[in-house]
């Protein structure tokens, strides 16, 4: 429903909040008229008992009132006095009736005996009365007489002026009633627009960003809690934008190695079942039987090596690689691995007699060997018969600085930073006839990921190609996820 809107909660509680906070004021303000007012009447009444003592301490000699005023206080109008101020004992008889000055005619006789009863307890009682139908103010002031006999002044005046002035002020805020009322509203609507315009400017801004917008950003103004929000809100757009750039890039990764992945093994698929299929066709010599699998079986080896480097990026990216650490003597290593599988090398001139012979690293000897047969492996590939391999080393901070550069073709600048992306190939046909399968180098990056070393590749086209390989020092420098280390 639209009444469970914030936009009406806030606007029913603003309403709810100034209405309550306007009837407020106009009750304080009736309030203090009515107490000035009703305080004005008072200090008339202790004017009236005042006069009427200092007149009585006056006329009448015998018996004398205590007063403590030298001077007499200033008279009241004679209009404002319905009934003379009279002197009442504590049986309620007139111990000095009014004379002349106050004499109204009227029969002097306590208006209320309870409030009289009352002032020989606590000095001084007002109290609201009617007389003749007519609203009167009525003081009983207690008083001591000369002999120390106890006596009540009661002095009355007419309450007609308050209680029409408060039928007045009591009509006028009647009437405002309905005016704040629409005061309210409208100011509560005014508020509630003001306080959720920043939430409709934020709704209004998400609502425009989409996949082909994602750069959007929410605008910040001020340092409240709505700007606190946008920005929030910016920081998870950053985040969502930078998710979803990654999201589209794995997925084109994701087509261009399905597609690169089928393409390569299609090729030697397609060997094994033209010669299978050639070989059925009718009987042939036993010669043609052994040239057809060994065709055959290059062709499954070709299958494996990818099978094997795509679970083995596969298991990376997982990182469900469980490394064996160990300390490696790096020039023995490097001569295992010139001196065996490599039979192309040996019309190469390499040279690893500059390393130092007390040069360690850690790392996993199986995975790390796989990177330095890559490396080489291509510098090989692409490098003329006695051509040359220099393969050098040297401490760099943390690191073992492995630097294995051939004077072969070189690779042109542009492909320099692909490299090591998945069946990535500077000259696919020619990289195909030699066996590659654009899987090495990306392999190798992966390993030395794994080892927290780092992979730089830099070239001149047709002069030379430089490969340097940063291998860690200590075991602590490897990373620890998935590790096993001989050491521990």
């Amino acid at each position: 429903m639209r009444f469970k809107s914030l936009k009406y909660k806030l606007t029913f509680w603003n309403t709810t909040m100034l209405l309550a906070a306007f009837m407020l004021i106009l009750f304080i303000i009736y309030v203090a008229v009515n107490a000035f007012l009703l305080s004005n009447i008072d200090k008339k009444l202790d004017m009236v008992a005042s006069h009427f003592i200092f007149w009585s301490q006056k006329h009448i000699m015998s018996p004398r009132i205590e007063h403590s005023g030298r001077k007499p206080p200033p008279p009241i109008s004679k209009q404002l006095i319905l009934l003379p101020p009279v002197i009442f004992g504590a049986d309620n008889e007139v111990l000095i009736p009014s004379k002349d000055e106050f004499n109204t005619g009227a029969r002097p006789v306590p208006l209320d005996k309870q409030s009289l009863n009352r002032a020989f307890r606590e000095n001084k009682v007002y109290v609201f009365l009617y007389y003749d139908e007519q609203p009167v103010r009525c003081l009983y002031r207690q008083v001591i007489l000369k002999n120390g006999q106890k006596g009540v002044v009661q002095a009355v005046l007419s309450a007609h002026e308050l209680t029409q002035f408060q039928r007045i002020i009591t009509s006028i805020l009647l009437f405002m009633i309905p005016i704040v009322i629409l005061l309210a509203g409208g100011s509560g609507v005014f508020l509630t627009k003001y306080m959720v315009r920043p939430v409709k400017n934020i709704a209004d801004t998400v609502d425009k960003i989409n996949e082909t917008g994602m750069s959007t950003r929410l605008e910040i103004n001020g340092e409240d809690e709505f700007a606190q929000l946008a920005v929030t809100i910016n920081g998870m757009l950053d985040r969502l934008e930078h998710a979803f750039k990654e999201l589209k890039e794995a997925y084109r990764r994701e087509s261009q190695f399905t597609s690169d992945a089928s393409h390569e093994l299609r090729t030697p698929l397609t060997v094994i079942k033209a010669n299978t299929s050639l070989a059925l066709r009718c009987d042939r010599s036993c010669e043609y039987y052994q040239r057809t699998l060994s065709d055959i079986d290059s062709a499954a080896d070709a299958i494996l090596l990818v099978i094997e480097n795509l679970l083995t990026l596969a298991r990376s990216d997982a990182k469900s690689v469980r490394l064996n650490i160990e300390e490696i003597n790096l020039l023995n290593f490097l001569r295992d691995i010139v001196s065996v599988n490599l039979p192309e090398l040996k019309k190469r001139q390499v040279e690893l007699e500059s390393i130092d012979k007390d040069l360690y690293f850690y790392g996993d000897a199986a995975y790390i060997k796989r990177v330095f047969f890559n490396v080489i492996e291509n510098a090989v590939r692409h490098t003329e018969v006695n051509g040359h391999i220099c393969i050098e080393a040297e401490y760099d901070d943390k690191f073992i600085k492995i630097m294995i550069t051939d004077d072969g073709c070189g690779i042109a600048p542009e492909h320099i930073s692909n490299l090591t992306k998945r069946f990535y190939r500077v000259d696919k046909a020619r990289s195909r006839e030699k066996g590659g399968s654009g899987l090495g180098l990306a392999i190798c990056q992966s390993i030395i990921d794994m080892h927290n070393g780092k992979l730089e590749i830099s070239s001149e086209l047709g002069k030379w190609t430089k490969v340097v390989i940063f291998l860690p020092v200590s075991p602590v420098s490897v990373n620890t996820d998935s590790v096993i280390s001989k050491d521990l």
